[in-house]
């Protein structure tokens, strides 16, 4: 092993935390004395913040980003000494000033009065639940929305909003590996449709963050991703395919704001990379159902025995001070979730079931109580509030996504050979279980199945900017059904739902000027099943601009495409003269990159423009 190796292996140890800092001081200052050609490798390490006139060129990372709605992470890679794979390593956030760390940080957003920056992470949950007026609990909520968030007289958008949230995670990422970051891949919910994919697209764009057309990656085939990779390298990979035989996966991601289900074929041909044989059959429809859900549960137990014990009734509380023990409550839960999850593991673990009568002990404090009340709930006391969203039977059901990807497939659970849970709720032993009795399948087994999805991000990242892997792109699909409107309110198909992306459609003899001279055409796009328009999502306006007048009747013909990122792209023609066209513009574009530089500016002030 060569002087270059040897550096190399002791700065990936030191920023993984397995030797002390003091140790890498003392090696700093020696090694640089004996061999000054080899001082360069030092520059990634956390305290060599200057660089060196001898230092080598930045290394190329490969960057993975799972924007959650309760919890975000970021992860990064290095090619292996041999240059044919990596192993992810995700990023650890500081919790406070003693060192303790985590692998995730919070998503949630505080305003500080007199305090421009806003503050993202944990802590932010900490200050939100004292004062909700400057608080955003979840931004990831709000997305392709047209909510906007005002303080101090200022306004935000979604877009605004998230992009603080990812600005914080590209800083923390910069911050570990001393190098710029200007690209990674984004997951998001495989149901999230073209208004929410757009907003976090700008957001990205606000955040620093270079998006093209392939940086948005579904959760459900990042996690797949992540798991035949891991499969892979342990040799277990037959634990998924039969030698000779297709199978076909659920993957469902349990998140604490979305739940997604995703029916993936995998084709065994017995040549390159597995990933080369993966084909997405369907995917759900957006369902705001998550962790949170079961958290607002447990909160009307909690609330119903702090009333009975405290005598105090929040009916009759102060609004904002009703709304802010409602927050208290409600972290809480989120908390007591965890504590039983924990028992639930520890019981599986010891191949036991956790007794209901197993007792968890809370101590509410609020100004608004006269004193700390302590709170005692029994493990079936928690099953009993979170099991209607366990219940098959129910349209709000952690199963209502698995139903729809199936009806969407048109498959049977018994057409399904496999099932991989992941996400933060996958940790409920409780979920897990009910879902596997529906399906009639046993889960996966998954090592880390809250990294899942940042991880396999980390592969795709690594499989689009890397000349050395073979693996291609997962081919997506279109989670809805875009349509345009036509006159009259009615709609033509452009974009069919479950179809391969990316996508492309014309459409002739549909469209036509209604006036002699008229240089500009106005169209509609929606998302959804119903002829009628009004009856859809409404997507946007754009217009469609010839430069020249046309006359009335004159026929325009139409050629929309979908891309991998599900975005579209609209452009024009004229039929008789299919040489003139145009792009469509405004209303359903992407902010462009003035917009974006300008924005910067107004949501993270410079030094210079505080002064």
């Amino acid at each position: 092993m060569d002087t270059f190796a040897v550096l190399d292996v002791l700065a990936f140890l030191h920023v993984n935390g397995v030797f002390p800092g003091k140790q890498g001081v003392s090696l700093r200052i020696v090694v640089p004395l004996v061999v000054p050609s080899i001082y360069a490798p030092w520059n990634m390490l956390p305290w060599s913040r200057k660089r060196h006139p001898f230092a080598m060129p930045s290394r190329k990372y490969f960057i993975g980003i799972d924007f959650g709605t309760t919890n975000s992470l970021a992860a990064w890679g290095l090619l292996s000494p041999k240059g044919r794979s990596i192993t992810p390593q995700v990023v650890r956030f500081a919790l406070d000033e003693t060192g303790a760390s985590m692998e995730s940080m919070g998503s949630s957003i505080y305003f500080e009065e007199g305090r421009r920056q806003a503050i993202v992470g944990r802590r932010a949950r900490r200050l939100g639940r004292r004062c909700l007026s400057r608080f955003v609990p979840y931004p990831k909520k709000l997305l392709g929305t047209q909510e906007t968030f005002a303080v101090d007289g200022t306004p935000y958008k979604p877009s605004d909003l998230v992009a603080m949230v990812l600005r914080r995670l590209r800083l923390q990422l910069q911050k570990d590996l001393n190098a710029r970051i200007t690209g990674a891949i984004l997951t998001t919910p495989a149901s999230f449709g073209y208004a929410r994919r757009k907003d976090l697209i700008n957001a990205a764009s606000l955040a620093g963050l270079a998006m093209d057309e392939h940086a948005l990656l579904d959760e459900p085939v990042a996690a797949l991703l992540s798991y035949i990779h891991m499969e892979k390298r342990r040799r277990i990979s037959q634990r998924i395919l039969d030698p000779g035989r297709g199978v076909n996966l659920m993957i469902l991601d349990c998140g604490g704001g979305t739940t997604d289900a995703t029916i993936a074929r995998l084709e065994d041909t017995q040549i390159g990379s597995l990933s080369q044989n993966v084909h997405l059959l369907s995917i759900s429809r957006f369902e705001a159902l998550g962790g949170q859900d079961f958290d607002r549960e447990i909160c009307f137990l909690l609330q119903d025995t702090v009333e009975r014990m405290s005598r105090v009734e929040t009916d009759r509380l102060d609004p904002e001070e009703k709304e802010c023990l409602e927050a208290e409550l409600l972290y809480q839960s989120e908390q007591l979730k965890l504590d039983f999850s924990s028992l639930e593991m520890d019981a599986e673990a010891e191949g036991i079931q956790a007794h209901p009568h197993t007792l968890q002990t809370l101590f509410i404090r609020h100004p608004s109580l006269q004193k700390p009340v302590r709170v005692k709930l029994s493990y079936g006391d928690f099953l009993n509030a979170i099991q209607g969203l366990l219940d098959p039977s129910k349209d709000r059901s952690i199963h209502r996504p698995v139903q729809t990807a199936l009806e969407r497939g048109k498959l049977r659970p018994k057409d399904l050979h496999h099932l991989l849970i992941v996400g933060g709720m996958s940790k409920l032993w409780t979920l897990r279980k009910s879902l596997e009795k529906a399906l009639g399948l046993p889960a996966l087994q998954v090592l880390h199945p809250t990294q899942s999805v940042v991880k396999g991000a980390v592969f795709q990242h690594f499989a689009e900017i890397s000349d050395l892997s073979r693996a291609p792109h997962v081919p997506q699909i279109s989670g809805e059904a875009i349509r345009l409107r036509l006159r009259g309110g009615s709609t033509e198909t452009i974009v069919p739902e479950g179809v391969k992306l990316p996508y492309e459609t014309v459409l002739r003899g549909r469209l036509c000027t209604a006036r002699n001279g008229q240089k500009q055409l106005t169209i509609s796009l929606c998302a959804g099943d119903r002829i009628e328009y009004e009856a859809n999502q409404h997507l946007g306006t754009g217009i469609l601009d010839f430069g020249m007048g046309l006359e009335a009747e004159h026929p325009i013909g139409l050629r929309a495409v979908m891309r991998s990122d599900r975005m579209i792209v609209v452009e024009a023609f004229l039929e008789n003269n299919p040489e003139v066209r145009t792009v469509m513009t405004a209303g359903l574009g992407l902010m462009a990159p003035e917009e974006v530089e300008q924005r910067k500016e107004e949501i993270f002030p410079s030094r210079k423009t505080r002064r």
